[in-house]
C-alpha cells in the first residue's frame, strides 16, 4: 500500500515537470533569458537611468515590418531578466502573427473594442503582448 502511494505521488509531481520540460525557452533578438550581457555590449544604454538593481540596454528590432524600440533588462548579476516594448498600435496583427508563428498559437487570446491581448508561456515565464487604444506593451515576465 506504501509503495502503491510513494508511485501515485511520483506521478503527481512528474506530470507539471514533464509539461514544463515541453515549453519552449524565450528567445527575443538572440538573446535567452538568465544570459549574461554580452561584453562589448553592441546595443546602447537608455536614456532612463538605471535604478541600481536593473540595468536597460535599447536596441532597435524589426518583426513583420514593424520597427520598435526594446529593452532589455538585467539584474544586478548581469544576467537578462526581462524584455519590453511599446509599440504603434498598427503593429497589433503583424506582431501577433511574427509570435505564433515563432512560438506557436497564444495561450490566452482574448479581443475587444479598443483592446487585444495575447500571451505565450514559456520555460522561463509569460510573453504578453497587450493593446490598449493606440499602444501596445510587449512584455515578458520571469516566471522567478
Amino acid at each position: 500500500m506504501r509503495s502503491l502511494l510513494i508511485t501515485g505521488l511520483i506521478l503527481l509531481v512528474a506530470s507539471p515537470v514533464h509539461a514544463q520540460d515541453s515549453l519552449p525557452q524565450f528567445v527575443f533578438g538572440g538573446h535567452h533569458i538568465g544570459e549574461v550581457r554580452p561584453s562589448p555590449e553592441p546595443r546602447t544604454q537608455c536614456k532612463r537611468p538605471p535604478d541600481g538593481q536593473r540595468q536597460i540596454i535599447c536596441a532597435r528590432e524589426t518583426l513583420n515590418g514593424v520597427s520598435f524600440d526594446v529593452g532589455y533588462i538585467y539584474d544586478s548579476e548581469n544576467r537578462l531578466t526581462s524584455v519590453g516594448a511599446l509599440v504603434d498600435s498598427l503593429g497589433f496583427e503583424p506582431l501577433l502573427q511574427a509570435f505564433t508563428k515563432r512560438y506557436g498559437q497564444p495561450r490566452a487570446l482574448r479581443r475587444g473594442t479598443g483592446h487585444d491581448y495575447a500571451q505565450w508561456q514559456f520555460k522561463e515565464g509569460r510573453l504578453h503582448l497587450t493593446r490598449t487604444g493606440a499602444l501596445i506593451v510587449l512584455r515578458f515576465t520571469s516566471a522567478a
